[in-house]
C-alpha cells in the first residue's frame, strides 16, 4: 500500500539522532555567509575569488524566482538568483577567459565579470492573437579581453530545491520506460535520458539534475554549485580558484582558504556531507490540485511530459508516491526556447521537464518567473512558449474554449 511522503522538517525529522544533528549542521552551512581568506576562522573563509552569492540561501532563498521584467526603455538589473551560463559553440567547454558562468561579485582586488540586465520584448504567438515575451539580455563585461567570440550565453534562474532528494529515488527503469527517443509510438513526444559523466562514480550515468539534466547525482550538483557560485573548494572540486577562467592569471593567483582543518580544502568532507544530507532531506511541497479538470491536463498532452506521479522505494522498504509532475527526461522544446548552448549531451533546444510541484506556493509569493530564464510571468505565457515536442499540446490548448483554458490554468496554478 502506498504511503504519503513525509515532510522532513524540524517538526518531523528522521528518527536517527545523528542524522538529525547532521541535517541541522547542513542547514547552518546552507545559510552560512562565507568570507574572503584569510580570516579569523578557517571554517568560514574561502569565498571567491569570483562568486554569485555568499551563501547557498543567498540564491535559494524565499525571495528567489521573483519576476524581473525590464522594458526596452528601462532594462532591469538581474538579482543574484539568476546566472549567465557560458559555453563554447558546439562544444561542452567553458569560456577560456570567464569559465562556465559569469560571476557578478569578486574579491576586493579583483573586478567582477560583469553586470547583467534584462529586457522583456513582446512578440506574437504563431497561429494566435496572443502575445508572449522574449527575454533579451544586456551584459556589460568588465574583463579585457572579454569572452571568446564563439562563446554562447544562456540565462538561468535558480530552481526550487523542495523535494529534490526524492527525484533521485525515481527508479531508473521507470525513467527508461517513459523515454521514447525515436518516437516509436508516433505521438510526437520523444523524451530521452541524458547519459552524462558521473564525477563521483567515474562512469556514465543518468542525468537527473540541472536544467538540462547535466548532473547525475545530487552530491555532485550541490558541490558544483558550491564551487562555481560561491568559490568554495571541496574533495570533488579541489580547485580553490573556483570558476576563474584559465586565462585569468590574477584571479587564479589570489590567496585561498584551504586549510588542514578542512582536509586541505575550504570545506571539509564532513561539512559537505552535512550540506548534501540537508539538501537531500528538504521536504516536498504540498501539492493539492484544485478543481475537477485534471482531465484537461491529460487531454492536452501536458501529462505526457509532466507525468503526475511516480512510486519510489524508500530505505525502509515501503513504496510511496510523489506527485512531482515531471518525467525527468530531455525534450526538444523548439527554436523559441533554444539557448544555443550544447551542454552535457543536451542540444540547445533540449530541456529536462521541470517539476511542477510547488508552483502554487511560488505564485502565491508573487514569484511568477517561469521557464529556465524566468521570461514567462504567468502559466498562460509559459504554455505559449511550448514548441517542438510540445507544439501539439499548445495547439490543443489554443483550440479549447476560454472556460476550459481557464480551468486548465487554475489546475496547473494549484500544483
Amino acid at each position: 500500500m502506498l504511503q504519503p511522503v513525509p515532510a522532513l522538517s524540524s517538526d518531523n525529522p528522521p528518527d536517527n539522532l545523528q542524522a538529525r544533528l547532521q541535517i541541522a549542521v547542513g542547514k547552518a552551512l546552507f545559510d552560512k555567509l562565507w568570507v574572503f581568506a584569510p580570516s579569523s576562522t578557517d571554517a568560514s573563509d574561502g569565498l571567491g575569488p569570483l562568486y554569485n552569492a555568499r551563501s547557498c540561501a543567498g540564491c535559494h532563498q524565499a525571495a528567489a524566482n521573483r519576476p524581473v521584467s525590464g522594458s526596452r526603455q528601462s532594462p532591469q538589473p538581474l538579482p543574484k538568483h539568476y546566472l549567465l551560463r557560458l559555453g563554447a559553440q558546439g562544444k561542452d567547454q567553458p569560456d577560456p577567459y570567464l569559465g562556465f558562468q559569469v560571476q557578478g561579485f569578486a574579491y576586493p582586488d579583483l573586478a567582477s565579470e560583469g553586470q547583467l540586465r534584462v529586457q522583456d520584448l513582446p512578440e506574437p504567438v504563431p497561429g494566435s492573437d496572443l502575445l508572449r515575451h522574449r527575454r533579451v539580455l544586456e551584459w556589460q563585461p568588465t574583463h579585457s579581453p572579454g569572452p571568446d567570440k564563439t562563446t554562447v550565453r544562456s540565462l538561468r534562474r535558480t530552481p526550487d530545491l523542495s523535494g529534490i532528494g526524492l527525484l533521485a529515488l525515481i527508479p531508473e527503469p521507470d525513467l527508461r520506460a517513459q523515454a521514447d527517443p525515436e518516437d516509436a509510438n508516433g505521438d510526437g513526444i520523444s523524451g530521452r535520458i541524458n547519459r552524462v559523466p558521473d564525477a563521483i562514480q567515474g562512469r556514465l550515468a543518468t542525468g537527473r539534475f540541472g536544467w538540462k539534466a547535466g548532473t547525475a547525482s545530487l552530491e555532485e550538483q550541490v558541490l558544483k554549485a558550491l564551487h562555481r557560485d560561491i568559490g568554495i573548494s571541496s574533495w570533488l572540486f579541489p580547485d580553490a580558484d573556483g570558476d576563474c577562467g584559465t586565462r585569468q592569471p590574477l584571479c587564479r593567483n589570489l590567496g585561498n582558504g584551504n586549510s588542514t582543518a578542512q582536509d586541505g580544502f575550504e570545506a571539509s568532507r564532513v561539512a559537505t556531507d552535512a550540506l548534501v544530507r540537508y539538501t537531500r532531506n528538504l521536504p516536498p511541497p504540498a501539492t493539492v490540485a484544485k478543481g475537477d479538470r485534471a482531465d484537461l491536463f491529460q487531454h492536452t498532452g501536458c501529462a505526457a511530459c509532466h507525468r503526475p506521479a511516480y512510486r519510489i522505494p524508500f530505505p525502509d522498504g515501503s513504496l510511496r508516491e510523489i506527485q512531482a509532475y515531471t518525467d525527468g527526461l530531455l525534450h526538444d522544446m523548439g527554436p523559441g526556447l533554444s539557448d544555443g548552448l550544447q551542454e552535457s549531451g543536451a542540444l540547445p533546444s533540449e530541456w529536462r521537464t521541470p517539476p511542477l510541484w510547488g508552483l502554487s506556493r511560488r505564485l502565491d509569493q508573487g514569484k511568477g518567473a517561469l521557464l529556465h530564464d524566468g521570461r514567462a510571468l504567468t502559466v498562460l505565457e509559459s504554455i505559449l512558449w511550448h514548441e517542438g515536442e510540445a507544439a501539439s499540446s499548445r495547439q490543443r490548448f489554443l483550440t479549447m474554449s476560454r472556460d476550459e483554458q481557464n480551468s486548465l490554468i487554475e489546475f496547473v496554478e494549484s500544483l
